[in-house]
């Protein structure tokens, strides 16, 4: 899939989403950019790319595993006292 059929698809997912969720004025820009898109005037800037891919990531639209590979790792936690006993390799053979 081409850069541009994926920009198209991230406006065509966030133009479906229902009406509550989408405020007016976001509705109304992000149909401007899918019809500029559509009819190939120009393509999306940095910023309006930013700023799609950041409100179809908030509203956790398209494959869910893609969503869940960049999920930051939590606190580091020591290893429980039964743990830090065992041998730091296995025994060899004899």
């Amino acid at each position: 899939m081409s850069e541009h059929e994926t920009h198209l698809t991230l406006l065509r997912e966030l133009l479906a989403t229902a009406e509550g969720i989408l405020g007016e004025a976001e509705r109304t820009k992000f149909a401007d950019m899918f019809a500029c898109l559509e009819e190939g005037q120009r393509e999306l800037t940095p910023k309006q790319l930013a700023w799609v891919q950041g409100r179809h990531d908030e509203l956790l639209l398209g494959d869910p595993h893609e969503r869940n590979a960049n999920v930051p790792r939590g606190r580091e936690v020591a290893p429980a006292e039964v743990l830090r006993t065992l041998p730091k390799r296995p025994p060899g053979r004899r």
